[in-house]
């Protein structure tokens, strides 16, 4: 996972990451033996004869003519691509949620970072251009995403613009959610827009 996402690294660096900077030789021996069982695995898996993953220049890395593909990879590409409706999906938070280290926590905060261009994406310029798709699709988000602000947020600010009829409900969610899972309470002067539209009635 972490040369499919990095594209390559030294011995260094791969330790590093792995093992938070360790040079016990211990470690040293454990990368070398996951190599080889790598190496073994996927000369199974493949009909070319090739090493699947080359020590060139210093740099281990996954051979070019070996097609590696996650899941996750593919929603960044369909969200760049307008198609964000799975990356909205992801709980960061939840990636590789069994491994610890600096490297993993990087690729979550990828697609955290991701998420709120997508969320400001369909917020703005996909909201001017096309609303009724920008309101589904942050709909979406805040089903799959119940418990993190920005999806709620974008939501409300969309519909205060384009169908503000819908906004109240919209917030009384955002509300009982920041209190239920965060004992907080909403921006006073976004619950003050709220109530000047409801008392405007």
């Amino acid at each position: 996972m972490w040369l499919h996402w990095y594209g390559s690294g030294t011995l260094v660096e791969i330790l590093d990451a792995l093992w938070d900077g360790s040079r016990d030789p211990k470690h040293h021996s454990y990368f070398r033996v996951v190599v080889r069982r790598l190496r073994t695995t996927l000369r199974e898996a493949l009909t070319l004869d090739l090493d699947p993953l080359p020590h060139v220049a210093g740099r281990y890395q996954i051979h070019p003519e070996l097609v590696v593909s996650s899941d996750l990879q593919d929603f960044l590409e369909r969200a760049r691509k307008g198609e964000p409706e799975e990356l909205l999906g992801v709980r960061a938070d939840d990636l590789l949620s069994s491994i610890e280290g600096e490297w993993v926590e990087e690729i979550r905060k990828t697609i955290r970072s991701e998420q709120h261009l997508v969320l400001g994406e369909l917020e703005g310029t996909l909201a001017s251009q096309d609303p009724e798709r920008a309101i589904a699709l942050l709909k979406h988000s805040v089903r799959l995403q119940g418990d993190q602000a920005a999806p709620h947020l974008s939501l409300i600010q969309t519909l205060l613009r384009f169908r503000p009829q819908e906004a109240a409900a919209a917030y009384r969610g955002y509300a009982q959610m920041l209190d239920s899972v965060y004992g907080e309470e909403p921006d006073p002067v976004l619950r003050r827009t709220i109530e000047s539209l409801e008392f405007s009635r």
